[in-house]
């Protein structure tokens, strides 16, 4: 038997973290790297080196976009620098026939434990040559602060300025001339990581000899210098061996960093004492999840997080406890099966575990049985009982019968083992069951108590065992018989044929008659059509099934039929609810019908004419989905009344806004 063990690992996630404020900008191409900040060097920070009194081949700031034998060069964002052979700047051209080196610098200090140092811009240059050493050339020094450039230096071909004056040497960082794209380029040069913790000074220069030359000269702009550290990754590495219960944990990371620090996490709680790159536990527990968070404790404060989820098989030799019920027997335990003669026993059996690994584990049973009793309970009761009767929270059916095990549940004992309980049910039948139903209208005298509402009204006689002997249900129902009456016009003009009808509570019921007579000859009719009178007070009765009667009024008052109608002289159509739409005012609200409503502009063009089209809507201002012009139009409308009659209107409306 194999007495080993095995520990399977998953990365699950590698994430990395490092503070915002981690890369440094020395120099901002936004800002004086971009000659932002003021008009001249100095209010950008740069020392200008330039020839003397009417000199040519200078440096100048510019702020528009410069062109020159085909090329050009546009800020980007409002300056450049460039060297112009005018004393005030006015072109972009160097004067090919003069010897002339000239120069701006700034002292940049690099921050101490950032070694990535980068220095970035953009330029554009012909100049003469193919070479560091040619004529005509953009070159980019570091030196000492305490080396100042002068005009010059370095001269012709070479790029050694031995005249600098003070003390230091200068290191040529790149040298730019015979730019391949007409617009400019950029320029991105590595530094060397030494410099971090120090003071230098940054040299841009412009050196052209009198031979004959390329146009344009040097122009620059956007200058970027940033710093930063290297960014450290670290992962998690298993070192465990197979089928080992002792987890051995180490890390490895890539751009390490002197006096980086770590530490371990186990689901998410610190690890007390866990500051070294390997981690050793035979505590973790399956799913666990290891991190290790390495620090790089330099100048960026950069952090890279490695995560690990402990996954393994328990092996080996060992115990497992269960506890039985009497009741619960037989039983079946990892694939054996425990009979219902088992007793109490600290080593029942074992059993052999065979893992996918061939790690085996060797498992024993400590096996305890307890009792499990039983008893009876007793219920007597009568069957009218049998509806509100629960034992043990189970509701016994009303058509039970006595039985000595009528139902059985199981409970807890004192050993936690459940017991059976036995429900021995005595039922005593009830008598017979009379049942009656009384209806009236309105009200009921029953036992010399008038009921208004329906009711149940229950007598109970009972028998020597307590149990319901007669039992009387008596059903009241009280009949609120109700009709209603209505018309389908609210409003009728005289004359205006209407529709009464009637409803009630009831499915059946029964007309019994219609006042005043004189208007209705169908006396039992439900409904009734009658032209609408000047003013009357309808009345219709009516009764159920077992006669219940009920009287329903309706006062119907009619109108005067009129033919008037108005139409405004002004209207605006500007959505505010009010005024939007130009249309006949009518006083009656039916009977008639608009059967032409046409609007003209001033020339004779109809610009509304929705009523011939069955529109019934008005005008609201607009011609061809296009709002028409505040004048004044003219309308022509024909109006139709249910008497026969004619009328016609023509005139003029003003339209505002």
């Amino acid at each position: 038997m194999k007495l080993i063990y095995k520990v399977l690992f998953a990365i699950v996630s590698i994430a990395f973290a490092y503070n915002s404020y981690a890369q440094t900008t020395v120099i901002d191409p936004h800002a004086d790297g971009g000659f932002e900040l003021g008009t001249t060097f100095a209010a950008n920070g740069w020392t200008l080196v330039n020839n003397s009194g009417n000199d040519g081949n200078n440096w100048f700031i510019g702020n528009s976009t410069l062109s020159n034998a085909g090329s050009t060069f546009a800020p980007t964002n409002s300056r450049i620098a460039y060297i112009s052979q005018s004393n005030n700047g006015s072109s972009w051209s160097y004067n090919i026939n003069e010897y002339s080196t000239t120069h701006f610098y700034k002292n940049v200090t690099f921050p101490a434990g950032q070694t990535i140092i980068n220095l970035k811009f953009r330029w554009n240059a012909k100049g003469e040559g193919t070479s560091s050493q040619a004529y005509d050339v953009l070159y980019v020094y570091l030196c000492p602060t305490t080396l100042t450039p002068v005009t010059n230096s370095p001269y012709g071909t070479s790029n050694n300025p031995a005249s600098w004056t003070g003390t230091g040497t200068a290191t040529l960082l790149g040298a730019f001339h015979s730019c391949t794209n007409p617009s400019g380029t950029t320029a991105n040069l590595t530094l060397p990581a030494n410099l971090a913790g120090t003071s230098r000074r940054l040299v841009f220069t412009w050196k052209n000899g009198n031979t004959l030359g390329i146009q344009p000269p040097a122009a620059i702009d956007s200058i970027a210098l940033t710093t930063d550290c290297p960014k450290s990754t670290v992962t998690i590495n298993n070192l465990t061996a197979p089928c080992s219960n002792q987890i051995n944990l180490s890390t490895t990371v890539i751009n390490n960093v002197a006096g980086g620090t770590y530490q371990w996490y186990r689901n998410g709680n610190l690890i007390p004492g866990a500051v070294t790159p390997s981690y050793n536990s035979n505590t973790l527990l399956n799913g666990d999840l290891v991190q290790v968070v390495y620090s790089t404790n330099n100048a960026c404060g950069y952090k890279d997080t490695a995560d690990l989820t402990i996954h393994y098989n328990t092996s080996g030799q060992k115990t497992e406890s269960l506890s039985l019920c009497a009741l619960q027997l037989p039983y079946v335990w990892r694939g054996i099966t425990i009979p219902v003669t088992a007793v109490s026993n600290p080593n029942y059996t074992s059993v052999t575990i065979p893992q996918g690994s061939g790690c085996d584990s060797v498992i024993t049973l400590n096996l305890t049985i307890s009792p499990s009793p039983s008893k009876t309970e007793v219920i007597s009761t009568c069957r009218n009982l049998l509806p509100g009767t629960v034992w043990r929270g189970k509701q016994l059916p009303s058509n039970a019968v006595s039985n000595a095990r009528f139902d059985s549940v199981y409970v807890s004992n004192v050993h936690g083992c459940d017991s059976i309980i036995f429900l021995d049910l005595r039922i005593t039948d009830s008598a017979q069951v009379i049942s009656q139903n009384l209806r009236d209208c309105k009200r009921i005298t029953f036992q010399g108590k008038t009921y208004t509402n329906s009711t149940i009204v229950r007598d109970t006689l009972l028998n020597m065992s307590g149990c319901d002997s007669i039992y009387h249900v008596t059903n009241l129902i009280i009949d609120h018989f109700t009709v209603s009456l209505s018309s389908d016009i609210p409003n009728p003009n005289i004359g205006e044929s209407i529709n009464l009808q009637t409803a009630s509570s009831d499915v059946n019921y029964q007309v019994i008659g219609w006042s005043p007579a004189e208007l209705f000859p169908d006396q039992q009719a439900y409904s009734q059509g009658i032209p609408a009178p000047e003013q009357a007070t309808v009345k219709v009765i009516a009764k159920n099934d077992i006669g219940c009667t009920d009287t329903a009024v309706l006062v119907i008052a009619g109108t005067d039929f009129s033919t008037d109608f108005m139409m405004p002289n002004a209207f605006t159509p500007n959505s505010d609810g009010k005024n939007d739409i130009f249309e006949p005012k009518f006083r009656m609200k039916r009977n008639y019908n608009v059967v032409t409503f046409e609007i003209f502009n001033r020339w004779g063009n109809k610009v509304f004419g929705s009523y011939n089209a069955g529109d019934k809507s008005g005008w609201d201002g607009y011609v061809n989905g296009k709002r028409a012009a505040a004048d004044v139009y003219f309308y022509y409308i024909v109006v139709y009344f249910s008497d026969g009659s004619k009328v016609v209107k023509k005139g003029d409306v003003t339209l505002m806004y």
